[in-house]
Order: C-alpha cells, then structure tokens, then sequence
C-alpha cells in the first residue's frame, strides 16, 4: 500500500513540474531575449553608421558610461558626449567598416554581455557591451571598448 501511494505521489510532483512556466532566464526566455539584445545592439550600430543621435539614445540607458584605455590612460565619457561625436560628421575620407558582427552574447537574468567586433581596413576594434532589462527593455549601460591597429 505504501508504495502504490508514493507512486502516485512520484506522478503528481512530476505533473506539477512540468506545468510550472520555466523562471526568466531560462532555455525558455533565451531565444526572445537574445533577439532583442541584438535589436539593441542594432541601434548603437545604425546610430554609428548614420551619424543618429536618436538611435543611439534608443540603444543606451541615460545613465550609461563609455570606457577605454587604447594608447594612454583611462577614458571615460558620458552618453551625451559620445552622442555629440556620433553626430559630428564623418571626415570624407574616415574609413568605413568592412564588416560589425555580434559575436557573442551571454544572458544570465536581466543582465548580458554582447561582443560586437568590427572590422576597418587599418584596425580592428572590439566592444565589450553590457546590457540590462530595464522596465522590460534591454539597454546598454556599459560600453568598453579596445582598437587595434591592423
């Protein structure tokens, strides 16, 4: 008798489980977050491409820092700094990428990191690209980046 009952028992937590949705951040939300992510990154490299403000801003979380440490010190800038570089005009002979690519992106929650790497005939130069999911979005709210000449 006691095994019949926990044979049923073994089935019913069994069902119970499998009708639980699965947490955020899981094989289930992956998929639909990994989309988005890229849809973000999207923005900062259409803002990038087309010197647009508005598609930068729509990437990045107001609060966001930029970071590097190329040739020298530490920089850091704000989003609106860099906004204002973006929206300066490319010198006519300011080389243009070969090629930006995402490749790869790591979601764990509401947070991820995306490594976009972009290819310019004299350098390469990679972001490091840290989002979170504010208020149901993803946005960039850390951005390091490292260039090497080719």
């Amino acid at each position: 008798m006691v095994r019949f009952n926990a044979l049923y028992l073994a089935a019913a937590l069994l069902l119970a489980a499998a009708a639980m949705p699965a947490p955020a951040g899981t094989p289930a939300d992956a998929g639909a977050d990994r989309a988005a992510i890229e849809r973000t990154v999207g923005y900062y490299v259409a803002g990038l491409d087309n010197h647009d403000p508005e598609s930068i801003r729509r990437a990045f979380h107001p609060a966001a820092r930029l970071q590097q440490a190329i040739a020298g010190p530490y920089v850091q800038i704000s989003l609106e700094e860099f906004v204002e570089r973006v929206k300066a005009p490319a010198p006519a002979n300011a080389p243009k990428p070969n090629w930006r690519k995402i490749t790869s992106v790591d979601v764990f929650g509401n947070v991820a990191v995306a490594r976009l790497e972009n290819d310019f005939p004299a350098m390469s130069l990679v972001d490091y690209l840290t989002l979170l999911k504010v208020d149901g979005e993803w946005k960039i709210v850390n951005k390091a980046f490292h260039r090497s000449d080719k």
